[in-house]
């Protein structure tokens, strides 16, 4: 059997997005990093959280992953949004 090159790989991802990808945030961004155009930290942090929430098939909520470095940034995050401070606290005072 014959191993798929890298461009036939991101090939087929990208098929794959464009027939089973929701319509959210972040699709458009993955779509454009698959067609080798260079994306802004911004867009490429929002195509990452489409990409690691599996295209949001469970619509557009929050992860809940509060551990992953680019969660302050999740678009669909609820609560306290981008408070590196305010999640600190949080975390020292269930800490104590």
């Amino acid at each position: 059997m014959k191993e798929r090159t890298t461009v036939e790989r991101m090939e087929l991802f990208r098929k794959s997005i464009e027939e089973n990808g929701k319509q959210f945030r972040g699709r458009k961004e993955l779509l454009i990093h698959l067609d080798g155009e260079r994306l802004t930290q911004k867009q490429a942090i929002i195509a990452k959280c489409y990409d690691c929430m599996g295209y949001y098939e469970d619509k557009d909520k929050d992860c809940g992953i509060e551990q992953c470095p680019l969660y302050p940034f999740m678009v669909y995050q609820s609560g306290e949004k981008r408070s590196f401070k305010a999640r600190s606290k949080k975390r020292v005072a269930e800490d104590t």
